[in-house]
């Protein structure tokens, strides 16, 4: 979506196929906006004036325009959004549509994360989701049935997950209301259920250097990083790395890193999770240190 008002976006529809189209943007205020658009697709796309049967701008266009399109695209329909304001008025009318087009993107949002939310309880499988304390939705934990895993620091609570055809994934939280809605299920039973849907699909990948073993966790249908809560996760780890001290990087929800803390990878580690670029959802990327008393956060992303 558009959110800058400054920039005249352009759509030519073209005649091959069903809704066909390119696009491209020029400055708004330019008295040929339209021409400079149709430039760039024009080098870009290859597209000819004969394909094209009907355009949408952001902004009506100028009588400089109005006559390119008459001599260029004589049979196309011309549409647009918002009307051309007097030459003193731009600044307004752009602080207007700007107000218009945010709302429109917030409204846009609101409703592709309800699609994803309804797809994920038509089509998902119940996973454990991991949980940052400082995360900032970490208060809709309140919310959620979920377990501790390091006391006060990061938690795992439940979602039905399933990926999306546009792509993307899908989730919709487990509440205490949801529970409620389907027969208020014993927690544990529901924790048991999740943690063997994550179990299937989960993938370890090893790689041996100077520095030791590094093991990395993936899985098909995301969420690997909440197997450091599968029950035996620790010490299935331990024996693979001979090693009664691990570091385990959680950079995003997907992937898991996991060395002997005493390793030459250790620091890597660290560094890896610290500078993810991962955005922080419901887990911030963490670094923790586990060993036979339990799991303890050393270090989170800024």
């Amino acid at each position: 979506m558009n959110v800058d008002p400054t920039r005249n976006l352009v759509v030519f529809l073209l005649r091959r196929g069903e809704g066909e189209h390119v696009i491209a943007d020029a400055p708004t205020r330019d008295e040929d906006c339209v021409r400079q658009a149709w430039e760039i697709v024009a080098a870009r796309d290859g597209v000819r004036p004969d394909e094209v049967v009907a355009l949408h701008t952001e902004w009506a266009t100028t009588d400089a325009d109005a006559r390119f399109i008459g001599e260029f695209f004589p049979q196309a329909q011309v549409t647009h959004n918002f009307d051309r304001p007097e030459p003193d008025g731009w600044d307004r009318a752009f602080a207007e549509v700007r107000e218009i087009m945010r709302r429109a993107h917030e409204e846009q949002l609101a409703a592709e994360t309800s699609d994803r939310v309804r797809h994920a309880e038509e089509n998902g499988e119940l996973l454990p989701v991991l949980w940052s304390a400082t995360s900032p939705r970490a208060e809709l934990l309140r919310s959620l049935p979920h377990q501790t895993l390091v006391p006060g620091r990061l938690f795992v609570a439940l979602a039905m997950v399933a990926p999306t055809p546009r792509g993307t994934l899908g989730m919709s939280h487990l509440t205490h209301d949801t529970r409620q809605r389907i027969g208020e299920p014993p927690v544990a039973d529901l924790f048991e259920e999740a943690y063997g849907s994550l179990s299937r699909g989960l993938r370890i990948d090893g790689r041996e250097s100077e520095k030791g073993h590094l093991l990395t966790l993936h899985r098909e249908g995301s969420l690997a990083a909440s197997a450091v809560a599968l029950p035996g996760f620790v010490e299935r780890m331990m024996e693979l790395l001979g090693t009664d001290r691990l570091v385990v990087g959680l950079p995003c929800p997907d992937d898991l890193i996991v060395a002997g803390a005493d390793s030459g990878w250790a620091a890597d580690v660290g560094d890896m999770i610290l500078s993810s670029p991962y955005p922080t959802t419901e887990l911030v990327p963490s670094v923790l240190l586990v060993d036979r008393d339990g799991i303890q956060l050393v270090a989170e992303r800024g």
